[in-house]
């Protein structure tokens, strides 16, 4: 994990401790997404995401990202991160390998332990965030129990912890499954072959996330031309 450090290029505190936006991605690292390019895909738009936010004065340093991988590592299914809690303008894009199934509902739980562990770190130091934003992408079916992850995260979503985005990647995902993740009751469906598109939406939201004060009506980067909505 990345420490938070005063970057003198800003001068000033109100700069240098701006306000955070935490963002995780939880990202299907299955054997499936091997199929047709997928994980060559989203490794290729994670370099994008990184361009894209450093690009932003106030991104760069505001947006802390976390990546964590589920699938199979050393012949078991488990889930790990592959990127602790970084800046942006830190972020190295990893490579993410696809094998094994799909262990969606440990994943899911190792994101909100992040998540709730990095909101507790900030706090502890005097750094103010924003609403984190956590972003579930896969392309199948869970192989081990999720449920109870499934109900833990729209409960969180519900009560203000963080914001649930759930997201399929092509028509073999189950949207059901993936609705029950948020207290919105919904899921995305992206293109097998969008993932650059994904990812400019996601750095453009980030983006507008670490631009707006507080109290303000965000409006964020309309995501129906790449995205096909299960409600």
């Amino acid at each position: 994990m990345s420490a938070i450090v005063r970057d003198e290029s800003f001068g000033s505190d109100e700069e240098n401790f701006a306000e955070r936006v935490l963002c995780t991605l939880l990202i299907d690292g299955s054997l499936s997404m091997s199929n047709d390019s997928k994980i060559d895909q989203l490794n290729a738009a994670l370099h994008l995401f990184k361009s894209e936010l450093m690009a932003d004065p106030l991104a760069s340093i505001s947006v802390r990202l976390n990546i964590i991988r589920f699938g199979g590592l050393n012949g078991k299914d488990t889930a790990h991160v592959v990127t602790d809690w970084t800046e942006a303008r830190e972020f190295t894009p990893p490579t993410v390998t696809a094998a094994g199934q799909t262990p969606l509902g440990r994943g899911l739980s190792l994101a909100m332990e992040s998540i709730a562990e990095e909101k507790a770190s900030l706090r502890a130091i005097g750094i103010s965030m924003k609403r984190p934003w956590l972003f579930i992408l896969t392309d199948g079916q869970p192989n081990d129990p999720w449920e109870a992850a499934a109900a833990q995260c729209r409960e969180g979503e519900k009560s203000g912890k963080f914001i649930v985005w759930p997201i399929g990647i092509g028509q073999d995902a189950n949207f059901d499954v993936l609705r029950r993740m948020s207290s919105r009751n919904f899921a995305l469906e992206v293109g097998e072959a969008k993932f650059r598109e994904l990812f400019q939406w996601l750095s453009d939201s980030m983006k507008s996330v670490s631009n707006s004060r507080a109290g303000e009506v965000l409006a964020l980067p309309s995501p129906t031309d790449i995205f096909k909505v299960h409600a």
